[in-house]
């Protein structure tokens, strides 16, 4: 078989110079937070992973990635994205089923988000994005890769290099990953040269390259190599919004091909915190050493001191012992006061919000929820950021793959379309949910109930509720027709009931009468 020729390894090698910079910058920064995230460069199993002298940053890392983590993938009760109706469709149709036709279709899309959001579950995509929204804090880049099986796969920032337009968008990327030689297909390992093999066949391990550039025609070809060689049945090409890599950039800069990160804007603050916390950590460490010291020329022994129990007695001089101290507790009083302000600083970064609320007896709900939200919109454009790169190719991703595998029925092209709901209270439906609530709500406050019932189509309501909370309200709330249903045969029992009273009455004073005298 003729294998294609692969300059994969090279352009690898090309492309990893521009990553170094930002490589080694992730290292400093995860030394400052979580060090196995980004270890030294050519670390194993038996490499030493140095700790931190503090864990606010690990603290924080952990707790943002998993706030991070409930807004981009929340509970399948809570979809992240909406699917809409084109306006235009919509103007289409004849004014009188329009409202009908929009309120149908969204009790469907309310079941397809639930079926989109069944599978991110059953995929287990949590831990993989978990891992990948912690490297994208501390490195500024993480790569996701949708695998054919339907599963996601974080690549590290060591093992792919990309380079991309002035405008931040992907025009190469190249993942290399070390493979068992077995792998391979039969016939590519045949076609390599003898003596090459059998080095290769040493460790048993060989380079894969999979590579996804950007064509002439706008689309990505993607293809795997190993031994400079194209591995056959490997070669697709994708539109871009189509290609199952998901490269990600917290914060961006045009003209740069990687992203920079939250750590490395606050690397100072961290930087003079671990120097602080270690300072403290050796002083408290220095201060526990209890040394006593006895005079010279007094007339109390060390031996007695020494080797007598507690309670004993002993001739002596109380004045003849001392105790060495450390005569530093202000200048360290500032440090520890530094290093508290330090880290109310980072609590805020990390939204460590129970570090922050007051200690009082009378703190309210209403107060911890405003003081998360306060903290919480710094990080909004974080959450934009990702609601494009990551949230809305997920979704159009899954859609599509879903599609294929007749897991979903065909949506009708630029007619029904994913929209990314994000942001702190705004994750999924359950802003529906309280736009719903806060109008009905008013209406009783501005109105009186009874009229704001009688204005209020109670059905429609529930139904709007049940999609806002993801239920499938099928068969749980009755239809108008069920409903009249009900009340015509509650009618019509009532009625009998009535016509049922008067004889029912006339048996009864019949059987409480006298028999007749028998003659």
């Amino acid at each position: 078989m003729d294998f294609s020729h692969s300059n994969a390894a090279s352009d690898y090698e090309s492309l990893t110079k521009d990553r170094q910079t930002y490589l080694d910058r992730a290292r400093d920064c995860a030394l400052l937070t979580i060090p196995r995230i980004f270890p030294k460069e050519g670390h194993n199993q038996d490499t030493e992973i140095i700790t931190p002298y503090n864990s606010v940053g690990s603290r924080g890392i952990n707790n943002l990635a998993s706030s991070m983590l409930l807004s981009l993938l929340p509970p399948q009760s809570s979809p992240f994205f909406r699917l809409v109706t084109d306006e235009s469709y919509l103007q289409s149709l004849p004014p009188e089923d329009r409202q009908t036709v929009e309120d149908e279709l969204d009790v469907v899309y309310s079941d397809l988000e639930r079926k989109v959001m069944r599978k991110i579950e059953v995929s287990n995509f949590r831990p993989q994005v978990f891992e990948g929204l912690k490297q994208l804090l501390i490195g500024g880049n993480a790569l996701f890769h949708l695998e054919n099986e339907g599963t996601l796969r974080h690549i590290h920032l060591e093992h792919y290099a990309l380079k991309r337009d002035p405008s931040g968008n992907l025009l190469h990327l190249i993942v290399k990953e070390t493979i068992a030689l077995d792998a391979l297909p039969e016939d590519l390992v045949a076609a390599i040269d003898p003596v090459e093999l059998e080095k290769k066949k040493a460790d048993a391990e060989v380079d894969l390259y999979t590579e996804a550039k950007l064509n002439a025609e706008g689309k990505f070809r993607v293809v795997q190599s190993a031994f400079g060689k194209e591995i056959p049945g490997t070669d697709s090409l994708y539109k871009p919004q189509d290609l199952p890599f998901l490269p990600i950039s917290l914060y961006l800069i045009m003209g740069e091909s990687y992203g920079r990160s939250l750590v490395e804007e606050y690397f100072g603050d961290l930087h003079s915190l671990e120097a602080l916390s270690q300072s403290l950590v050796e002083f408290s460490a220095a201060a526990s050493k209890i040394l006593f010291m006895v005079s010279a020329n007094g007339t109390t022994r060390k031996t007695d001191l020494a080797n007598k129990p507690s309670g004993s007695i002993v001739t002596g001089n109380a004045a003849d012992v001392t105790v060495l101290q450390m005569e530093k507790f202000a200048d360290f009083r500032i440090t520890k006061e530094t290093v508290d302000s330090i880290q109310q600083r980072m609590n805020h970064v990390f939204l460590l919000t129970t570090d922050m609320i007051r200690n009082a007896e009378r703190v309210t709900a209403e107060e911890v929820r405003l003081t998360q939200q306060q903290i919480e919109k710094q990080h909004g454009a974080a959450y934009a950021m990702l609601a494009v790169t990551f949230q809305l190719p997920l979704v159009r991703m899954l859609l599509r793959r879903m599609t294929a595998d007749q897991e979903l029925p065909a949506l009708p092209d630029k007619i029904v379309e994913p929209m990314i709901v994000t942001g702190v209270d705004a994750m999924g439906r359950g802003n529906d949910l309280n736009k719903l609530d806060a109008f009905v709500g008013g209406l009783h406050q501005v109105l009186t109930p009874e009229v704001a019932n009688q204005r209020i189509n109670i059905g429609e309501y529930m139904k709007r509720r049940a999609a806002a909370l993801g239920i499938d309200h099928k068969n749980l709330v009755v239809t108008d027709e069920e409903l009249q249903q009900r009340q015509a045969e509650q009618q019509q029992a009532a009625m009998a009931n009535t016509a049922a009273g008067p004889v029912a009455k006339e048996a009864a004073n019949a059987a409480f009468q006298p028999p007749p005298e028998s003659a």
